[in-house]
């Protein structure tokens, strides 16, 4: 009865220790997670002149992440880059909206919907290198598949 009374206890006792660990390391990521936001909405105070302005901004790129295959980091890092060259708000908004319905139209990733969406966006002069992932073909996307937007480079 002594063996089952310790097993009971040790097993428990992990148990703790294992609970314990996964909730102290949800909080170190979510005041990371927490962190990171605020640095970037410091980031977009900085370029559009005000906290309110940067809150909504920052706001909107988070629905824009909901609702595309984007993640809300590569996002925010594309609308810094265009903002720091003179785009208003609302013309990073309505690009990065235009690019997300296009990686998610139609369970296609269609190549030249891409490239049309770049020859719109005002001081796009060249982008005849443009490939997406790798070549310059639409990409089959499965039903149970979702576009993720990996590396962008701009040159």
């Amino acid at each position: 009865m002594e063996k089952k009374d310790d097993y009971f206890k040790d097993y428990y006792k992990d148990l703790y220790g294992t609970v314990t660990q996964a909730q102290t390391d949800a909080l170190t990521n979510g005041s990371g997670t927490a962190a990171g936001r605020e640095t970037t909405r410091l980031s977009f105070k900085t370029l559009l002149g005000s906290g309110d302005a940067a809150n909504d901004f920052v706001n909107k790129i988070q629905t824009i992440a909901n609702v595309t295959p984007f993640e809300f980091g590569d996002l925010t890092a594309i609308s810094k880059s265009l903002l720091a060259y003179h785009y208003s708000a609302d013309d990073v908004l309505k690009t990065l909206n235009d690019i997300g319905e296009a990686g998610s139209a139609l369970g296609m990733l269609v190549y030249n919907r891409i490239a049309a969406l770049l020859q719109d966006i005002p001081g796009v002069q060249d982008f005849s290198s443009l490939t997406v992932n790798g070549g310059t073909a639409n990409i089959a996307i499965a039903d149970n598949q979702v576009p993720v937007m990996g590396t962008v480079v701009i040159s």
